[in-house]
């Protein structure tokens, strides 16, 4: 026969596994914290089931925020695939309806404390279709002397298909464009938008097709004509400058005459009031008029601005100068071989012609070198502003540093 475990041995055994359970938890805990929070992140509601023929009228909500129990190891891990929001409209007839949202994770161990919103509120109407048509609305003034001839649309009408009450409020698919400064026809892919009698967007249904061509015919009014501007300049920019560019705005202008032969007759261009450069060593930006025939004149402002770029010539130029030795420790002394290097120069003409030897320092740097014969690079020190090197002949050149005197054996150029 077995024996019986006394009741004070059975109690002992249950207490003990308690104990090391508890242990177990507190241990686990300690090392991977359960912490509890919001979602980063809202997430978004999928809304299923519903009714063939229903349709949801108005806003409805699209996000809910989760606040969730996970261990720290999970939390790093999670992401908004991790979760699946839903509300389900299977068996609903057209309607007021408050419903619940429903949360669901694959993810484990994970406690979903709190969805908020927890309830949605939404009405269920029957869906309905109808043709409305295409209403181009033209935005902007045209150019000067021209008029929109024609507006037409591709499809003329459409169909717009949701909730009946949204649908019967849509009278139209407006369709916007710009027609600011045109001149020319255009041709445009424009999106629609749904609106009711007082113009104004309806939301919550679709038009199908969403967008339509639009075609607008642009002619030019009778008396008008677009001509180009000529700027005319007179003189010249002071020697050793010279004109880099000439531009004028506006580069076309629109001209009128209550006679049209008088427009009909201008050889296609108009030119302004001489601009005159003469002496001058910068650029110029000047307002002036616009020659026209007696009978026509010019629609709109009665200047244009005309600008002149003046740069100076760029030239190269070769200049002959001593090499200079410095760095040279004392109680040394030290000698060139050549003494003399050529530099040849690039920059404006006026600089180049007023460079004086003194503007000029060609050197070599010999410091910490010893008696000996080295082979140096001659660097340009100071050079006039807007002036460049471009070589330096000989570009290596002998230095021989001595503790006695070095006679020069290189005379001056």
């Amino acid at each position: 026969m077995r024996r019986r475990l006394p009741l004070e041995t059975l109690g002992s055994l249950a207490l003990s596994v308690i104990l090391a359970f508890t242990i177990w938890v507190a241990a686990v805990n300690d090392s991977d914290p359960v912490l509890e929070r919001s979602f980063a992140s809202p997430l978004t509601i999928s809304y299923v089931g519903v009714e063939e023929g229903l349709q949801p009228v108005g806003t409805i909500p699209g996000e809910a925020r989760l606040t969730l129990r996970a261990p720290t190891s999970v939390w790093e891990e999670l992401s908004a695939e991790d979760f699946k929001l839903t509300v389900d409209l299977a068996g609903l007839a057209a309607g007021e309806h408050r419903l619940p949202i429903v949360a669901t994770t694959a993810r484990a161990p994970i406690r979903i404390i709190e969805i908020q919103p927890a309830e949605v509120s939404l009405r269920l109407e029957a869906a309905s279709t109808q043709t409305v048509p295409v209403v181009v609305e033209a935005l902007g003034e045209l150019a000067l002397g021209y008029r929109t001839s024609s507006l037409q649309s591709a499809p003329a009408s459409v169909e717009v298909e949701g909730p009946t009450s949204m649908v019967q409020q849509v009278v139209g698919a407006l369709a916007e464009i710009d027609q600011s400064g045109r001149r020319q026809d255009f041709d445009s892919n424009v999106e629609l938008i749904a609106i009711d009698s007082q113009r104004q967007a309806v939301e919550g249904v679709r038009l199908t097709p969403a967008s339509a061509r639009v075609a607008a015919r642009v002619s030019q009014l009778g008396g008008y004509r677009l001509v180009a501007v000529i700027p005319i300049i007179e003189g010249d920019p002071d020697p050793g400058y010279q004109i880099t560019e000439i531009g004028v705005t506006p580069t076309l202008v629109t001209v009128f005459s209550a006679t049209p032969d008088a427009v009909e007759n201008l050889p296609g261009f108009v030119e302004t009031d001489p601009v005159d450069l003469q002496g001058l060593t910068g650029p110029v930006e000047k307002r002036v008029g616009i020659s026209v025939p007696a009978d026509v004149i010019l629609v709109g402002d009665q200047t244009v601005l005309v600008r002149v770029g003046i740069a100076p010539i760029e030239i190269t130029s070769t200049l002959t100068h001593e090499l200079a030795i410095e760095g040279l420790r004392p109680g040394l002394f030290a000698g060139s071989s050549p003494e003399f290097v050529s530099v040849i120069l690039k920059g404006p003409l006026p600089t180049l012609e007023s460079i004086q030897p003194e503007d000029l320092l060609i050197s070599v740097d010999v410091t910490g070198l010893g008696p000996g014969t080295h082979q140096l690079t001659p660097v340009v020190v100071s050079l006039p502003e807007n002036v460049i090197v471009q070589s330096i002949v000989p570009d290596s050149v002998e230095i021989v540093i001595s503790t006695t005197p070095i006679r020069k054996s290189t005379p001056a150029p």
